[in-house]
């Protein structure tokens, strides 16, 4: 399998098994942990490689990508909307808890349809402008 139609798959993959685990955590009324735990989580990775420059080198090892570009100003951005991810879902943690009681009924009582068809959308929205990206650099190399 060629290197593009690799990373094609890992995004696509990737962007569907979150979108699976936001669906079951919504549907659950804990949605905001799961905001909580990826914004952490991005905001570590981001700031890791933008210092050490590791995962960026792997990934494109990977995928046969040229090397990470110089750092700059856009390198910080997935940090920052990390960071905007953590702001929003922590105070909803402190108020709700583990379960937002409030978005468990009204999701299990016939809004989940809705929200789910709306999600995919925008997944699928997100995913298809991810692989253009990839493809489309792909073509200038």
């Amino acid at each position: 399998m060629n290197p593009v139609a690799r990373a094609v798959l890992l995004i696509v993959f990737d962007l569907a098994a979150m979108l699976v685990l936001l669906l079951f955590l919504t549907y659950r009324g804990m949605s905001h942990i799961f905001l909580l735990v990826a914004g952490i989580f991005f905001f570590c990775i981001t700031i890791y490689d933008n210092r050490t420059g590791r995962l960026s080198a792997l990934f494109a090892l990977m995928f046969s990508l040229p090397g990470p570009v110089e750092k700059g100003r856009l390198n910080w951005l997935p940090a920052l909307l990390s960071l905007v991810l953590i702001i929003y879902s922590l105070p909803l943690f402190f108020k709700h808890g583990l379960v937002n009681h409030t978005q468990r009924v009204s999701m299990q009582t016939g809004l989940f349809p809705r929200f789910a068809i709306y999600a995919a959308a925008a997944t699928s929205l997100i995913a298809a402008i991810a692989v253009y990206t990839v493809i489309s650099y792909r073509g200038k190399r």
